[in-house]
């Protein structure tokens, strides 16, 4: 090797190691290796219950019940992972080169693969409800943790009911969130999510009435809530209620003279969906009369 190559090489080295370092710190902050079932990684069934094969993906949901508690400090790392800016640029740079194990995924990847696990876990998951409503705390995961809570039942009613009060509108916006993806219990949601509807923040209360429609649950208490709603000074809070009441369809027909009236709302996309919504509520009508 002549000395220029030798010169070439030692650079390529000094930058090449820092980031294998690097790459090897990143790794030891995760638990050290994926569970097992028989003999396939974690990781593998996760992409799969990710996956369009219905097939895989119900295998994935035995496979993760039969790991039963053992996953669970590699699914709580995963729901908050961040990527830093410099370490995409790492990950990207690890990924051309030749090593026996590639990369981690994206974080953001890893976080909804986690939070697809403990849904598709529900109440067998329920061992970690502490830590996911420490999680639920922290502004960066809340939203994530919010849904995970919510796949485990009625149970997850006063942990994201309690996150309502939160002085954070983003823990408060998550906790609204997950209420509307309860699996179980949604009757229970309903009460705080109407209380959200005054939030101070439009963000909540808009997430609120998206919720209530999610859920369509108690219409005799859910769509007068949605009707006062629909003169919200917010134009995200008009528009997120007009669409909610939309999916109560036949149930919400009282609240047709006021969509009629927000069907000439000075916002173009508000009056769209009280115009909508209309549609939605009478046709329901109409196939309930057949």
């Amino acid at each position: 090797m002549n000395a220029k190559k030798s010169l070439r090489f030692g650079i390529a080295a000094l930058l090449v190691l820092p980031v294998l370092g690097l790459l090897a710190l990143q790794w030891s902050l995760r638990p050290s290796a994926d569970p097992l079932h028989q003999g396939v990684p974690l990781s593998n069934w996760l992409a799969d219950l990710d996956g369009e094969s219905g097939e895989k993906r119900d295998q994935a949901g035995v496979a993760l019940r039969a790991m039963g508690t053992n996953l669970f400090p590699v699914l709580l790392a995963d729901l908050q992972a961040h990527d830093s800016t410099f370490g995409l640029a790492v990950r990207e740079f690890a990924a051309k080169l030749p090593l026996a194990n590639p990369p981690q995924l994206k974080a953001a990847t890893r976080r909804e693969r986690a939070t697809l696990a403990f849904r598709t876990l529900g109440s067998n998951a329920a061992p970690a409800t502490l830590p996911l409503i420490r999680i639920l705390l922290h502004e960066r995961a809340s939203i994530y943790a919010a849904h995970a809570l919510a796949g485990l039942g009625p149970e997850a009613v006063i942990p994201l009911r309690a996150a309502l009060t939160n002085a954070s509108r983003h823990i408060r916006t998550s906790a609204a969130f997950g209420l509307g993806t309860l699996n179980e219990g949604g009757t229970n949601a309903v009460p705080p999510l109407i209380e959200a509807l005054e939030d101070r923040n439009a963000g909540v209360r808009a997430t609120a009435a998206d919720a209530l429609g999610e859920l369509g649950e108690l219409p005799e208490t859910a769509v007068p809530a949605l009707m006062e709603s629909l003169t919200d000074r917010a134009r995200a809070v008009r528009q997120a209620a007009a669409k909610a009441l939309a999916k109560f369809g036949a149930k919400a027909r009282d609240a047709i003279p006021a969509l009629s009236k927000t069907a000439a709302d000075e916002d173009p996309a508000v009056a769209n969906a009280a115009v909508e919504a209309l549609k939605a509520i009478t046709n329901a009508a109409a196939e309930a009369r057949q």
